[in-house]
């Protein structure tokens, strides 16, 4: 995706004219959310809640308010004596024990590994029982315990460098925090409550003709719900506001998007606005609730038409209006070259805007972005933008939902998966429809939502198609718990590194997922880029390659149209003689003729004329649906010239020799293809590290199938956009201790 150098830089006539406000202020942090359907983006966004529920175990305002950051740093600092002293144990018995070590000392060692491990007891005793007989307990074996212990040991010592961010008066969390008076500048932004309430503010614009067939009579049936929220805000604003007119929430949407662009020192009608924003908010609250209620099954699918109706024309309502790049509403010009696609990060602008200004908050949450272009418009508007893509297994993800929508169905929660992974985004539809497949690659960090005592229990729940009878098993609180627990730990780490860059180091997975991301740049395929990484047992680097043609030949992205026109490359060009390609074709997309500096996909090329010979009636073709065809393209690899990043690395150390790759990882940058699952198994890897909300459900078949599985694990940790702009510090450590020393490091404060 090529970044459009004026995208976000629109200039609105009249009351939208560009934000005059501190939005280049260095202090603004803006993190956005993406991920796929149930992953868990709002859970994250709740974390930072201005008032969390009685119910909320998990708010960081809380953790840090009632000082549980400082208790849980010194019970890391507890746990942290007890690793060195139990390391400390074994390397005495691996001294005093030469050949076998007695049962009694192995029922010592075990109660003290458990006794070490309070969090993951249970996961640590089947590691043991599991791995480590009690027969087979030798020298070998204890020190492989102590391996395991020690990584153990490093990521608490990490884990206590993050939290170092939060504490002391030279921690830039206290530019963010008032802690003595419980005061704060975190901001969660929903991205659903911006639509709902376009859908009131738009709710004249409504007309049968606009809306589509198939949407009407639910849609009709949200009106209905919405009706009653709609009179009670215009209540709430005639009430709060002076001299409203007929239309009391347009008056109060001008006055906000004036106020907005007018920041002035009137600090009494921006509190009233404000004020009259937050009764909004709990208003739409309750409306949500009300449609997840009485929708259950259109919930979902009528919010995800209202986002891309809003983007492509800007009403919600509008089924019909063709996307384009100046648009008029009720006759209206909205703006100046105004860009509908933008127009909710628009919204989400102008309330950063006046709640920066006007009650001086500093750190926003945006949940959750679906469309690239979004993320693009936020990354330009704010310096300090991150992007945080949240994962979780597919069913994982399908039982959390079930509990929130009895009704849904796997056939339902996949069709939505399917339009948020972006499998309809074609063409121009792609600027302004769901996409987060693009999001999570523009991720500045990664971040998994799961743990994998929930997978068999999500497993149990999917499989059954009739209503579950162990739907009750979804209640393990203990399990749940945990989750929430190790999600909460890992968004510590991802906003103390954003507070504070350099708070901590790369671990393995993200230095060598990076690695793979290098490899990636180097491809010249037109269509993706991926790169590919192994290592050793121990960590060492013995593979690495991309996606490209052989040695010896040029890259698709390397040969023009005109090259070709030309006859320079007058091999390729047999392959329009012996007819496997039509002539007419070639230089095409869609109809239309390809620029003479345009490169062409010959994989895509060859796989839709072998399709359409295939298929000698050209009735039969036209039925086809179009997203089909470009599914069934999508996957017909072994038409590709290129070799993939996955059979490149396995290939150099096969070239190279010497360097087996049994017990090895690979890193990858996306989820491998049937075909590379295959040779990953072959080879003897171990395990597959990816970075794919949507991993393919066929490889991960002949990946999870036989008696010698591949384990597969989704990437988390900050991706290549943050690598450097996270792990580099203003500082080197030794600077910055002499600087703390001598009491030369500013002391921030919430007043400030």
């Amino acid at each position: 995706m090529r970044k459009n150098k004026n995208a976000g830089k629109e200039r609105i006539e009249e009351k939208h004219v560009v934000l005059k406000t501190c939005i280049d202020d260095a202090d603004i942090i803006v993190i956005g959310l993406t991920g796929p359907f149930g992953s868990g983006c709002t859970t994250f966004a709740k974390f930072f809640d201005w008032f969390p529920s009685k119910n909320s175990e998990f708010n960081f305002i809380k953790y840090l308010c009632d000082k549980d950051i400082e208790n849980n740093f010194k019970k890391i600092d507890k746990e942290i004596y007890k690793f060195y002293d139990l390391l400390n144990d074994i390397e005495k018995i691996l001294k005093n024990y030469e050949d076998k070590i007695t049962e009694q000392e192995i029922i010592i060692l075990k109660d003290r590994i458990l006794g070490v491990f309070k969090k993951k007891k249970e996961l640590v005793s089947r590691f043991l029982e599991r791995r480590f007989k009690d027969r087979y307990w030798n020298k070998e074996v204890v020190a492989h315990i102590k391996t395991r212990i020690f990584a153990e040991l490093k990521v608490l010592l990490e884990e206590r460098e993050a939290l170092n961010a939060f504490i002391g008066k030279t921690s830039l969390i206290n530019k963010y925090l008032d802690i003595n008076n419980k005061k704060h500048h975190f901001r969660r932004i929903s991205v659903s409550d911006i639509i709902v309430f376009m859908t009131i503010l738009h709710f004249d614009d409504f007309s049968d003709d606009k809306c589509a067939k198939d949407k009407l009579k639910q849609i009709k049936e949200y009106r209905k719900i919405i009706r009653k929220y709609k009179a009670s805000i215009e209540n709430e604003i005639r009430r709060k506001i002076s001299s409203v007119g007929k239309n009391a929430i347009e008056h109060y949407y001008d006055l906000f998007s004036t106020a907005t662009v007018q920041l002035n020192n009137k600090s009494q009608d921006l509190a009233l606005i404000k004020n009259v924003m937050k009764f909004i908010v709990r208003k739409i609250a309750r409306a949500k609730g009300d449609f997840k209620k009485n929708l259950t099954l259109h919930y979902r699918k009528l919010m995800q038409d209202f986002g891309d109706n809003i983007r492509r024309c800007g009403n919600p309502y509008d089924y019909n209006t063709e996307y384009k790049k100046k648009n008029k509403i009720n006759g209206k010009l909205v703006g100046k070259d105004i860009d509908t696609k933008y127009k909710l990060m628009r919204e989400v602008e102008k309330v950063i805007s006046l709640l920066s200004f006007e009650a001086g908050h500093k750190v926003f949450i945006v949940d959750a972005l679906r469309n690239p272009y979004e993320v693009l418009f936020l990354r330009e508007r704010f310096n300090n933008f991150y992007l945080i893509s949240v994962y979780a297994d597919r069913k994982v993800r399908f039982c959390r939902k079930k509990k929130e929508f009895p009704e849904m169905s796997w056939e339902d929660f996949e069709k939505n998966d399917e339009r948020d992974q972006g499998k309809y985004s074609k063409d121009q539809k792609a600027l302004y429809s769901q996409n987060v497949t693009a999001c999570s690659r523009l991720a500045d960090i990664a971040i998994n939502n799961y743990v994998a005592e929930e997978i068999p229990i999500a497993e149990n729940l999917s499989n059954n198609k009739k209503e579950c009878k162990k739907k009750k098993i979804l209640s393990d609180n203990k399990i749940k718990k945990y989750s929430l627990q190790e999600f909460w730990r890992k968004i510590i780490r991802a906003l103390a590194l954003i507070i504070d860059k350099g708070c901590t180091k790369p671990n393995d997975d993200e230095h060598l997922m990076n690695q793979a991301y290098a490899m990636a740049m180097k491809s010249n395929c037109i269509s993706r880029q991926v790169g590919a990484v192994i290592v050793d047992k121990d960590g060492y680097i013995i593979g690495a390659g991309w996606n490209d043609v052989g040695e010896g030949h040029i890259s698709c992205g390397l040969i023009e149209v005109k090259d070709l026109k030309s006859g320079r490359f007058s091999k390729y060009m047999k392959i329009i003689e012996k007819g496997i390609i039509n002539e007419n074709d070639i230089f095409k997309i869609d109809g239309k003729e390809l620029h003479p500096e345009h490169c062409i996909c010959f994989r895509e090329k060859i796989s839709l004329s072998i399709l359409l010979k295939n298929i000698k009636d050209k009735e039969v073709y036209k039925k086809i649906n179009e997203d089909d065809i470009n599914d069934i393209l999508v996957k017909q690899h072994e038409n590709c010239r290129a070799l993939h990043a996955e059979e490149n690395a396995i290939l150099q150390c096969s070239r190279r020799g010497g360097m087996g790759l049994d017990g090895g990882r690979i890193y990858v940058t996306t989820f491998p293809c049937p075909l590379c699952a295959k040779k990953i198994m072959q080879v003897g890897i171990k395990e597959v590290i990816f970075d794919d909300p949507y991993p393919s459900v066929l490889s991960e078949i002949f990946l999870g199938d036989g008696q010698r599985r591949v384990e597969q694990r989704h990437f988390e940790g900050v991706k290549p956009l943050g690598y450097f702009r996270l792990f580099k510090p203003d500082h080197g450590q030794k600077e910055w201790q002499y600087l703390e020393i001598n009491d030369l490091i500013e002391k921030y404060s919430y007043e400030q």
